[in-house]
């Protein structure tokens, strides 16, 4: 199959790195207008992948522990809002959330180990047959999960020292 077909087919191949050029933008944008320690940005960044995780989860059957760490950051917004406020993330759901991002997007490093590097091919042909999909696919997958943790590491790191 040509690459052209390949993404055709499985679209996350561009939603995976879209998703996180966009993210990085709304970061950057918080940080220079200043707005970063207000949390909007966090909240329409976790919002949105809250919502893939609960797509993956109920209508592809696939379980996304997304779920849980994109829902206490959504959920810390429901909650502020509820209570009067405005719907914006609080510092302990936001830093909670975001450190179980981490966690995540860590666990297939976990789970395959030192394989990973030791054995390129062999961990993207698991990888593809694992989610039943190409394996540029499985390769988009692991520079997404790379740059996911590096991204919500400096989100664990702001809210830490702004919110």
């Amino acid at each position: 199959m040509s690459i052209m077909k390949t993404i055709l087919a499985e679209p996350g191949i561009l939603l995976m790195p879209g998703s996180l050029i966009v993210s990085w933008y709304l970061m950057q944008s918080a940080l220079m207008s200043l707005t970063i320690s207000s949390g909007a940005w966090l909240r329409n960044i976790a919002t949105f992948y809250w919502v893939w995780a609960i797509k993956n989860t109920f209508i592809n059957s696939r379980p996304d522990a997304g779920v849980l760490s994109f829902g206490c950051i959504v959920l810390s917004c429901v909650w502020n809002f509820i209570q009067g406020g405005d719907a914006l993330p609080s510092r302990n759901g936001a830093l909670i959330g975001s450190v179980l991002v981490v966690l995540n997007f860590l666990v297939p490093f976990f789970m395959v180990g030192k394989g990973l590097f030791l054995n390129f091919g062999k961990t993207m042909h698991n990888t593809s047959r694992r989610f039943k999909k190409s394996v540029l696919h499985a390769k988009v997958f692991w520079l997404y999960c790379a740059f996911s943790i590096i991204f919500w590491q400096i989100c664990v790191a702001i809210v830490y020292y702004t919110f």
